[in-house]
């Protein structure tokens, strides 16, 4: 017996025995690793799925509808065979070879964005890429003209069921959305000067707590952006540069789709790694106790910010309302959430003279459910009720 033990040992510790064994063990890790990768490009995040299955089941059994399960990609590949003007809905992005910064989408298309409710939101995008009717910006006098993020962008529904919209509806005025995906505070003032329309009443900015701070923080960090702070007269003369910009958008695009269908996008694992970044960002939210604190330098920045709104503002004889969006996850019982620069921020801004309006305490403290405000009742953007309820809000707004 120990002579058959001692003849394994000798066997399994051979230096030919121990490379084979190591060979096998990194070709197994490597098939392995490559299968995961095909799963998720054919199946997607495994937590997004779970999602999409919760959903679904919501959906079916609130008004019997089916969940659209198609990829971004499938749908705008589909709408693509009608319509050649199709485009997928961009963040902002600064392009190097071109040294420009773009804040919108591609113009006069029909563009594919995103699903939280079970149905794909797609707009038509005006002369410069946001989300509105063309036709606002013939218009000589503005009522409302919103600056903000994906939520201002209203992002998880679709016309006329965004803030904008129902403002214009509720006004019967010109209403104007200059929000986008991705925008903090400082691309969120580059927008407001790079596309102010004169004879605008009154400038909306809506400011998102979960993330405007941090988005900042990289924002700081762009030499274009900085520029905009540096300078008041500064700009990109970006409304002069429409079919420029409409050039750089679809080549950007072109080569996102192409990447997206190419082996190279396998051989370099891209799925997998982009889903490691997920579940090892602390946004990913696998602990239910959310924290949001940013420093106190960054709050002094944003201060500066909104200091230059506020003078650009009465500059041009427009009224400012900041409007404080709070995030939807202090409204889900499952998570755990506190923003230690809450009170901070709305000290900021009455500290600056500019009205305020706390959509926290306005709509959803007052809410018997917040969670009937959201896509679902789920974690994401507000719903059709959410953007109603806030738009409402803004319209009956008074000045102290």
């Amino acid at each position: 017996m120990l002579k058959t033990i001692l003849s394994y040992l000798i066997i399994i510790f051979s230096k030919k025995a121990i490379k084979r064994y190591l060979l096998i063990a990194f070709v197994s890790l490597f098939v392995g690793i490559y299968i995961f990768e095909l799963y998720l490009l054919s199946f997607g995040y495994p937590h997004v799925q779970k999602v999409i299955k919760l959903k679904s089941k919501k959906l079916k059994e609130k008004n019997g509808k089916m969940y659209d399960k198609r990829s971004k990609i499938k749908v705008f590949k589909d709408l693509k065979t009608t319509n050649e003007n199709t485009a997928l809905a961009l963040t902002s992005l600064y392009h190097q070879d071109d040294n420009i910064y773009t804040f919108s989408g591609i113009p006069h298309s029909q563009t594919v964005c995103c699903n939280e409710s079970g149905e794909y939101m797609i707009y038509q995008s005006d002369r410069y890429g946001f989300n509105n009717p063309d036709k606002e910006w013939d218009k000589n006098n503005i009522e409302y003209l919103l600056i903000g993020d994906s939520f201002t962008f209203g992002q998880a529904v679709n016309r006329p069921k965004d803030i904008t919209s129902v403002l214009r509806s509720l006004s019967k005025k010109t209403s104007i959305n200059l929000g986008n995906r991705g925008l903090g505070p400082l691309r969120e003032y580059a927008v407001l000067r790079e596309y102010y329309k004169k004879n605008t009443k009154n400038i909306i900015w809506l400011y998102f707590e979960e993330n405007d701070l941090n988005e900042l923080k990289k924002e700081l960090k762009n030499k274009i952006l900085i520029e905009y702070l540096k300078k008041n007269q500064y700009s990109q003369n970006l409304k002069q540069k429409s079919e420029e910009i409409n050039l750089i958008l679809k080549n950007y695009q072109n080569s996102q789709l192409s990447f997206l269908s190419s082996a190279k996008r396998f051989i370099k694992l891209s799925k997998l790694r982009h889903y490691l970044r997920i579940i090892s960002n602390k946004n990913y939210y696998q602990d239910t106790e959310i924290n949001i604190s940013e420093s106190e330098e960054i709050v002094i920045e944003f201060e500066k910010i909104l200091t230059k709104v506020n003078t650009f503002a009465l500059s041009n004889k427009s009224n400012l309302l900041f409007v404080y969006l709070p995030s939807p996850l202090r409204y889900l019982p499952e998570y755990s959430f506190k923003n230690e620069n809450y009170k901070q921020i709305l000290e900021l801004v009455k500290g600056l003279n500019i009205d305020l309006l706390d959509i926290n305490m306005e709509i959803f403290k007052k809410e018997k459910d917040p969670k009937k405000l959201l896509p679902l009742g789920f974690n994401g953007h507000y719903n059709e009720i959410g953007y109603r309820k806030i738009a409402e809000a803004i319209y009956n707004f008074k000045p102290n």
